[in-house]
């Protein structure tokens, strides 16, 4: 809110509610969609300096302010496994949970909407030969554009039925009944592995 003195902190929590494989990239997924979707309020500021004062206005003020993204990091794992005809391990994207009790070895490769390279993580088990990395991070870079359409056709259902629900509060006074088999937003991220009404961001403000 002001340049080096007053800062939103904002923490994303999700809640697993059930694990077909590859969860990582579920969690990841979900948290990525709580935060598009999550708006700041929108602020004041008085002053200026170390006499600055922030005050968070409500919705009736002001439209609440949606986060900049620079970067969409999207998470493609890889299960590697050891077959007895092949030289080197095989890799296989997004492994199921079946796959993961036998599996050897897992790799994720964190891609962005630019096929750049973010992060990669690799922790024990069979180890990954330098052409077989290569070869994890084209293939990331393939499945994200993919991933990040399903992403933002998920995002525009969801704002559409938020104002959807704007405009009849806006008309009636009430809020519209949830139907059931719409209520919970679901983001799936794996095979199987999906994190449901599970992601949630918050904001508080921090000197």
């Amino acid at each position: 809110a002001v340049a080096g003195k007053r800062v939103w902190s904002v923490r994303t929590d999700v809640t697993v509610l059930d694990d077909r494989g590859n969860v990582a990239d579920a969690v990841c997924a979900a948290a990525l969609g709580a935060l598009m979707s999550f708006r700041l309020p929108a602020v004041s500021i008085t002053g200026s300096g170390d006499e600055a004062t922030v005050k968070a206005l409500h919705r009736e003020q002001a439209d609440p302010v949606a986060l900049v993204f620079h970067h969409l990091p999207i998470c493609v794992t890889f299960g590697l496994f050891r077959v007895a005809d092949a030289g080197s391990a095989i890799l296989v994207v997004d492994p199921t949970d079946r796959e993961e009790m036998v599996m050897v070895g897992r790799m994720a490769v964190i891609v962005n909407q630019y096929g750049e390279v973010c992060a990669m993580q690799k922790l024990g088990g069979l180890p990954a030969m330098p052409d077989q990395m290569l070869d994890c991070v084209r293939q990331a870079a393939g499945v994200a554009p993919t991933f990040l359409a399903s992403l933002h056709a998920a995002m525009s259902a969801f704002s559409k039925q938020a104002e959807e629900r704007a405009r009849h509060l806006a008309k009636t006074g009430r809020m519209p009944k949830r139907n059931s088999a719409t209520s919970d937003q679901t983001i799936v991220g794996a095979a199987g592995g999906a994190a449901n009404g599970g992601p949630c961001a918050t904001a508080q403000p921090m000197a």
